[in-house]
C-alpha cells in the first residue's frame, strides 16, 4: 500500500525535518510551543497528513511514530489557507 500522491508534489522538494528540528529553525511560526504541539496532535483532524505537510515514520511496528514537517509545503498551506479566508 504506498502513500497518495498530491498534484503538487513536484512543486516541492524533499524538505521534511523532525517536529523538534522545525520548531527550532522557525521559532516565530507559532505563537508558543504549546499551539506548535496542538497542531502536530491534530494533524490528522486538521489536514496536515492528507495535504503532505506531515508524514510520520515508524522503524518498528510497536514503536511510536517520529513525526516529519515539510516547511516548504507548511508555509505553502498556510499561504493557500490565507489565500482562500480572503
Amino acid at each position: 500500500m504506498g502513500q497518495a500522491q498530491h498534484p503538487w508534489d513536484d512543486e516541492f522538494e524533499d524538505d521534511y525535518q523532525t517536529a523538534p528540528e522545525f520548531r527550532k529553525s522557525y521559532p516565530h511560526a507559532h505563537a508558543s510551543d504549546y499551539s506548535f504541539d496542538w497542531e502536530m496532535r491534530k494533524r490528522k483532524e486538521n489536514g496536515l497528513i492528507a495535504d503532505g505537510v506531515v508524514v510520520e515514520r515508524r522503524h518498528r511496528q510497536d514503536a511510536r511514530c517520529k513525526i516529519l514537517v515539510s516547511p516548504s509545503r507548511y508555509f505553502a498551506r498556510l499561504r493557500r489557507q490565507s489565500r482562500a479566508s480572503i
